[in-house]
């Protein structure tokens, strides 16, 4: 190498060097004011979807502001403790109350929604037909029609929610393990539900007027 390329590596190092040392001392000076300025607000605020929160200082003329970003739940948004999860679909963090567990699965409400379409009505009809046989007396206990209550049947035997046993006139409808696994989802998602605590009010004999 020759001396020329020796000496402009050296200056290119020099100028790199000074640089940095401009930087730091500008870094310093900042944080040198920043540990005597006055702390003119402190405020806590919820953290955006998808994070888990943390801090911030902001400087400013006047003094310096002091953030606390407190995760929450990106579905309810209330704020989160330590046993928070994370929906296996979107990513989103959950409380313990907005998630549904199945399959081996954390899911928030609109994910499991996603996966097990369920109406209200066929909701109301899936949880009274393993114990109501008859057509009738579905439709009665449900305030539904006999046509409705016909098409929501078939609506659940198509999405897998029931299944038919036996063959003819000796077959049966009944609630499949995805029937099973919806009531007992749709039950915690509906759980402060004004109708639906109105209707298993109902169900029970113990509805309020």
């Amino acid at each position: 190498m020759s001396d020329e390329n020796v000496e402009r590596i050296l200056r290119t190092l020099n100028q790199t060097i000074s640089q940095l040392n401009q930087r730091l001392t500008s870094l310093e000076s900042r944080l040198g004011r920043s540990v005597n300025e006055t702390v003119i607000e402190e405020r806590v605020v919820p953290e955006a979807e998808g994070l888990l929160g943390g801090r911030a200082v902001l400087s400013s003329q006047g003094g310096i502001q002091k953030i606390t970003y407190v995760p929450v739940c990106d579905y309810c948004h209330s704020k989160l403790d330590d046993n928070f999860v994370v929906c296996s679909a979107c990513g989103k963090k959950l409380c313990q109350s907005c998630t549904i567990f199945i399959e081996g699965k954390n899911l928030c409400p609109d994910c499991f929604k996603a996966e097990y379409p369920l109406s209200r009505e066929c909701f109301k009809v899936l949880s009274i037909i393993q114990g109501v046989a008859e057509l009738e007396n579905i439709a009665e206990r449900i305030g539904m029609s006999e046509e409705e209550v016909h098409s929501r049947i078939r609506e659940l035997l198509e999405g897998g929610y029931l299944a038919r046993q036996g063959v003819s006139v000796f077959s049966k409808i009944v609630v499949t393990q995805k029937g099973f696994t919806a009531l007992l989802a749709y039950g915690k998602l509906f759980e402060k539900d004004v109708d639906m605590a109105f209707f298993k009010g109902r169900l029970r004999g113990e509805a309020e007027f």
